[in-house]
């Protein structure tokens, strides 16, 4: 495809005007904090410190103002979500959301409007079996996984993956070849015994028979990742904020950490495009799926 988008298929209405703390002011670089950028083996490699480096010039923060929830409108049942898997968005900022539940692709446009569905359980034309990735390209062209069907779809050409052992981006340009390698440094979070009780309770309640679940020492340093139409990448950790949120690990397109923000542990960001984030909440308090939408500055 040639088509611009603003997310990385990995491999692994409501308007407010609410300002939200979700951004963090990083404190000043030490000299020990520094960013390492060299060649080794025709690869451009770069190395980030455990905290982010603001660079001369950039930015050292990031706010997020919450301006648009989708999927809660009263008394339209069609703005309702079954079960949210995906999220895509595309050049024109209308926003397509995919419900495995109830098989169906809902497209709103940027305010929130409802003005298109389709799909419905079947193996005909616009029927689907079981969804569960959908990606969009900038002219408006959806993209489903759909049972074994599998696409791999990356921004410019390039693909991107994690070493999810390390914390360690690989890129490679649209022939293949490895141009770039991401290193940063972390301290490992360990795996509590109280945290390993919330995960089986959460994951295999339901299942009728006894499991040996054999949980690793710590988290992996990462949890998931997306990428903007700036060439900046978004890592998801699993630390926590101490208010309820995860951080996210903020590098430019150099590869640079450089800033971090959190945002509510149920909310996932999912695709962020013309400076806009796109969260997905799987149940909010209400247990209804949601899409919520912040304008993000930067400062």
């Amino acid at each position: 495809m040639n088509q611009k988008t603003s997310s990385y298929l990995l491999c692994s209405v409501v308007p407010l005007a609410v300002l939200i703390g979700i951004f963090v002011l990083m404190p000043a670089a030490s000299v020990a904090q520094k960013v390492k950028i060299q060649t080794e083996d025709g690869v451009t490699v770069v190395r980030n410190p455990k905290k982010p480096v603001p660079q001369p010039g950039g930015p050292s923060k990031l706010l997020l103002k919450e301006e648009l929830v989708v999927g809660k409108e009263a008394g339209e049942s069609g703005y309702l979500f079954a079960g949210l898997r995906s999220v895509g968005v595309d050049d024109q900022e209308n926003i397509w959301t995919l419900d495995w539940q109830d098989i169906k692709i809902r497209i709103f446009d940027k305010n929130g409007k409802l003005f298109s569905t389709f799909g419905k359980k079947g193996q005909g034309p616009q029927e689907l079996q079981s969804p569960i990735r959908m990606a969009v390209t900038g002219d408006g062209t959806g993209v489903f996984l759909d049972l074994n069907k599998i696409v791999f779809y990356a921004v410019d050409g390039r693909l991107i993956w994690l070493v999810t052992k390390k914390y360690e981006f690989h890129i490679l340009d649209s022939g293949g070849k490895p141009i770039r390698k991401i290193i940063k440094d972390y301290a490992p979070l360990k795996i509590s015994a109280d945290e390993q009780k919330r995960i089986l309770k959460e994951r295999y309640a339901d299942i009728p028979y006894k499991l040996k679940i054999e949980f690793p020492e710590a988290y992996p340093p990462v949890e998931y990742f997306i990428g903007d139409d700036e060439g900046r990448l978004y890592a998801r950790t699993h630390e926590e904020d101490g208010k309820g949120g995860l951080w996210y690990d903020v590098f430019d397109s150099e590869g640079r950490c450089f800033t971090r923000f959190a945002l509510p542990k149920e909310e996932t960001a999912f695709i962020i495009k013309k400076n806009k984030l796109y969260a997905l909440i799987s149940e909010n308090e209400e247990g209804i799926p949601l899409v919520k939408r912040y304008a993000m500055e930067w400062k």
